[in-house]
């Protein structure tokens, strides 16, 4: 009986010291997230519970888009050409951040329609961000994307790779740049 009792002990001082706290509790108190094989709404819920220590400021945001390299081995050089071409076509876009926006980042921040994705890790802190994810798409083949960058309250810039392969061995590998800074209040 003794033992019993020790061994329970020994097991609630080992729990206590985990802290016992979820994933989301850990991200609230210390502002970092740090994942592993989780969904994007796992991604969102913990950038969402961070609160203040990795919230972008609400207002006008200019978002840019930068394909920095577009490789598609196996493709005729002419039509690779066209096809360089017209990824890498630079694009901006403006767009107004509500409150309620900044406080509950959107899955779709994470990933827009890229079918059925996970990351295969994801870390958040200190201004810094690193982040790889692996989607797969019935019938069109799976994009393995990679992506580093910083944050403030007020701007990012990430680098993102997309290694993406199909069916019938068609590869591809895009290198992209987004930057994106605060502008000021929202226009109405």
């Amino acid at each position: 009986m003794k033992q019993m009792a020790i061994a329970w002990a020994t097991l609630a001082l080992a729990l206590g010291g985990c802290g016992g706290e979820t994933t989301t509790e850990q991200a609230a108190r210390t502002g970092e997230v740090s994942l592993r094989n989780a969904s994007i709404a796992e991604v969102a819920e913990q950038t969402a519970a961070t609160g203040e220590a990795m919230r972008f400021q609400p207002g006008e945001w200019e978002t840019k888009v930068e394909v920095v390299n577009a490789e598609i081995p196996g493709v005729p050089p002419a039509m690779a050409e066209q096809m360089r071409k017209a990824m890498t076509i630079n694009t901006s876009v403006t767009d107004c951040m509500t409150p309620e926006q900044a406080e509950r980042p959107s899955e779709d921040l994470f990933a827009r329609d890229q079918g059925e994705c996970r990351f295969d890790r994801y870390d958040m802190r200190g201004g810094r961000i690193d982040g790889a994810m692996t989607c797969t798409s019935a019938g069109e083949g799976t994009a393995r994307i990679t992506m580093q960058g910083s944050y403030t309250p007020t701007s990012f810039e990430m680098r993102n790779t997309v290694d993406a392969s199909q069916g019938g061995g068609q590869a591809m590998k895009m290198e992209s740049r987004v930057t994106g800074r605060r502008l000021g209040e929202c226009r109405s």
